[in-house]
């Protein structure tokens, strides 16, 4: 025990105790013993006081983080929501536009020639074993009037003939296939020919116009248009336009190509004329 009050850490002990005891007494003397009570106790307080701060900030940014991440889930939520009711919206005024453009056109028709009965229908699918003449497939058969042999149509001429119907669908063949024969006519001269598709023009979107008369006054860029003598088309529908005037082989008539002013491989929406003035009742095409 003695060995412990003369040992150099109680001498360490003793100066500190004075030190702390003469900075009490001048504190005292200065402020009075309340504020050297709160200076003594800030003292010890303050770094628990700083390690709770410092908890309760990262207490309040962790789950802050969660309440934010649960706020941006709802606002992208509500975000997804707008954009499916803008995109609904955009198909509605999509698919009215259609409807509209359809009915301008039909009534465009219809005002050219009162007589003619159309059913609108848009195209499906087409035909692979026939791209190159552009066979097509619409939506629309029996069950809306439509029978083989039928016209089809666009606002901008003709477009070619049903050839196979069913129910709900008809496959369509165009005029660039050499299975369909149309009568035509020069407006301005009466010059009358046969309008028929052949392989190698079917690769121009073309068609050709024969049996038209050696001395034939047909220029390039005429006019060419169904007759309607067959009864099996309407009259006066567009079909193109003429190209060069050649003599055939044979040397005692002309013929010429004749180019639709659209272009019927991409068509995607037809009219097909079930009943017009003059129709024949037989089932062939001319």
């Amino acid at each position: 025990m003695r060995e412990f009050f003369r040992s150099r850490f109680f001498k360490v002990i003793i100066l500190v105790f004075a030190l702390l005891l003469g900075f009490m007494i001048y504190a005292i003397s200065q402020n009075g013993f309340g504020a050297v009570s709160s200076q003594i106790i800030g003292t010890v307080t303050a770094p628990f006081q700083k390690l709770s701060s410092y908890i309760s900030e990262t207490a309040t940014d962790f789950f802050g983080k969660f309440v934010n991440a649960e706020e941006i889930s709802r606002q992208n939520e509500e975000l997804r929501q707008q954009i499916a009711e803008l995109r609904d919206q955009l198909v509605d005024y999509g698919e009215v536009k259609r409807e509209n453009d359809v009915l301008r056109e039909q009534l465009g028709i219809k005002t050219a020639d009162p007589s003619l009965e159309l059913v609108s229908a848009a195209v499906v699918a087409r035909d692979p074993a026939e791209q190159q003449f552009g066979s097509f497939t619409i939506d629309k058969g029996t069950q809306h009037g439509i029978h083989n042999r039928d016209v089809v149509i666009t606002s901008e001429g003709l477009v070619g003939v049903v050839t196979e119907v069913g129910a709900y669908y008809s496959k369509v063949t165009t005029i660039l296939s050499p299975e369909v024969k149309v009568g035509a006519v020069h407006p301005d001269t009466g010059e009358v020919g046969t309008v028929s598709g052949t392989v190698a023009l079917a690769e121009q979107g073309a068609c050709q116009l024969s049996y038209l008369e050696e001395d034939s006054q047909i220029k390039k860029g005429d006019l060419i248009v169904t007759s309607g003598a067959s009864g099996l088309f309407p009259k006066n529908i567009v079909i193109g336009l003429a190209g060069e005037l050649q003599t055939a082989e044979h040397g005692i008539s002309s013929y010429t190509t004749v180019t639709p002013v659209f272009d019927i491989k991409s068509v995607s929406q037809v009219f097909v004329v079930t009943d017009f003035d003059g129709k024949s009742q037989e089932g062939e095409n001319g």
